[in-house]
């Protein structure tokens, strides 16, 4: 792995692999990152998509590509993505749980769970500035991670 890569550029999955240049920290769906998360006391932030989906690869271009919004992610999240059609066991959980959230569900997903792994928010694609009536995704990754580190034990 070389220094401009995260951790997917080991992943098995194709669609992971494809975002081993971003400069989020991306972990795959493991025991190890979850317990990174306690450790550390962050929520995860889950991002679940496909190769052929294409609002994945908008958000992937618009936001996880994005300096500034990774820097957000790194220094306030532990950050899993997982290819749904790899996981469709992990999708289905959480799919399930988003929906009963938000009332939305698709791709990609975008979760945020207790470091153990409880859902508490989520929504599918959000847009990098505040437009069609749907918050920026800098907003609501700072508005969660305030909610986590004041509230943590009340979000789940």
């Amino acid at each position: 792995m070389s220094a401009s890569e995260n951790e997917l550029s080991r992943a098995a999955s194709a669609y992971l692999r494809s975002a081993r240049h971003q400069p989020v920290l991306w972990r795959e769906w493991s025991e190890a990152a979850f317990r990174l998360a306690q450790t550390e006391d962050k929520p995860v932030l889950l991002d679940i998509g496909a190769v052929w989906c294409h609002w994945c690869h908008v958000m992937d271009r618009e936001s996880y590509e994005d300096a500034g919004t990774a820097r957000i992610i790194n220094e306030r999240f532990v950050a899993i993505k997982v290819d749904r059609d790899e996981r469709p066991d992990v999708d289905s959980r959480y799919q399930s749980a988003v929906a009963a959230i938000s009332g939305q569900g698709g791709w990609p997903l975008t979760a945020f769970l207790t470091p153990d792994g409880r859902p508490f928010f989520g929504g599918t694609y959000f847009p990098p500035d505040d437009r069609h009536g749907r918050p920026s995704f800098q907003r609501v990754l700072l508005t969660i991670a305030y909610a986590f580190e004041r509230r943590g034990c009340e979000v789940a």
